[in-house]
């Protein structure tokens, strides 16, 4: 039986999917909390009054066998107004965004849903940004839409040994000395605390703790809880993250203060660590340092096989792995002169960043990018 695509663009239809969606999703290999549907949902309950809803759903006869979780935004570049296809969940942080296929489908459903792009009016511009490098849809889409493929995110991750012994050991011996010191430093005159947060929600304290210490680090720069709305959506979705075993938070308690916030995603033995907070006042104390150490101990005991740090060039993510993984940027423009004349724009456009980025270096670059904003 040939297959059909169907387009979901109403919240109430976008709610009827979650039975088939964490069926998908439970059998994809390497499930991502990005792609659940407790967080896609929460930021279109969010965000769904400016995107149109888009999600492309693959049947074969009455069996769901494929999702596209997408929307259609609204944009301005250069005084050129413009429609942008792209995923749901673009803005927050998401990275190794996706479709969900059932096994062994994966070509047929993409196939599939580049159709429907094809026939979709409306859109300037087709812009899958943060798309997983080793998707099994990726080659089938650029070869159906004929896209283009830029450079998307760089993720530093840690492959996990099999005990913090032969971590350290994997160390260089400045690197090895210095971490023993702050840890062993910060035990010998604190009463220090290791609290882990999984499993149901009890209160809102563990999520507050964490927001005002993030905002405490970033004194305002913070691009997770850059507005009112983002804070909004965190608030709710991380009860949602919580409930659906994908939620971790360890906080580091110094002399009874909470000193430290680490905030992640487990994903089966990958810990997708998506954001942290630090009181000022202990960052003498390295405070930040040791509750990212104990962390990863905690996650060898538990038998994590990767440290994910997902996005961004901070410097201090190259102490912990020197091991990087790029997402993947997924390009189409229409050929309408709208399409066309975005095409221009972002060819120059991408000139200038990469110019920029080789002249400042990573670290610079990214400073820039956290005050300015990138769309």
């Amino acid at each position: 039986m040939a297959t059909r695509t169907d387009c979901i663009d109403s919240t109430r239809e976008f709610k009827a999917l979650k039975g088939c969606w964490e069926e998908l999703l439970s059998q994809r290999e390497g499930p991502t909390a990005f792609l659940s549907f407790e967080w896609l949902f929460g930021w279109w309950s969010i965000w769904g009054n400016d995107p149109e809803l888009r999600i492309f759903v693959v049947r074969d006869g009455s069996k769901i066998i494929g999702i596209a979780p997408l929307c259609i935004r609204f944009g301005k570049r250069a005084g050129l107004s413009f429609r942008k296809i792209g995923f749901l969940g673009e803005g927050v942080g998401s990275d190794y965004l996706d479709f969900l296929s059932e096994p062994g489908r994966e070509e047929e459903v993409a196939r599939s849903v580049a159709s429907a792009l094809a026939r979709e009016k409306g859109w300037d511009m087709i812009l899958l940004s943060a798309f997983d490098p080793d998707s099994r849809h990726l080659a089938v889409l650029r070869r159906e839409m004929g896209s283009g493929v830029k450079q998307g995110e760089r993720c530093p991750y840690l492959a996990l040994p099999e005990s913090w012994d032969h971590y350290l050991a994997g160390l260089s011996s400045n690197r090895r000395y210095t971490l023993r010191r702050k840890i062993n430093h910060l035990h010998q005159r604190y009463r220090v605390e290791f609290v882990k947060v999984e499993g149901p929600l009890q209160g809102t304290e563990p999520v507050e703790d964490w927001m005002r210490l993030h905002r405490l680090r970033w004194a305002g720069r913070s691009s997770a809880l850059k507005d009112p709305l983002s804070e909004q959506f965190h608030r709710e979705v991380a009860p949602e993250m919580f409930r659906g075993g994908w939620g971790r938070l360890f906080f580091l308690r110094v002399n009874g203060q909470t000193a430290a916030a680490l905030y992640g995603f487990l994903c089966g033995k990958r810990f997708l660590y998506y954001q942290a907070g630090l009181d000022p006042r202990f960052e003498s104390q390295s405070a930040g340092l040791v509750l990212m150490a104990l962390t990863i101990q905690e996650g060898i005991k538990a038998g994590w096989r990767e440290f994910d740090f997902l996005r961004g060039e901070e410097s201090y993510k190259n102490h912990w792995s020197k091991a990087v993984r790029e997402t993947v940027t997924l390009c189409r423009y229409r050929s309408t002169m709208g399409g066309l004349l975005l095409r221009c724009i972002d060819g120059v456009r991408g000139k200038l960043v990469a110019a920029l980025r080789n002249g400042l270096g990573p670290g610079a670059f990214l400073r820039i990018r956290m005050i300015l904003g990138k769309e």
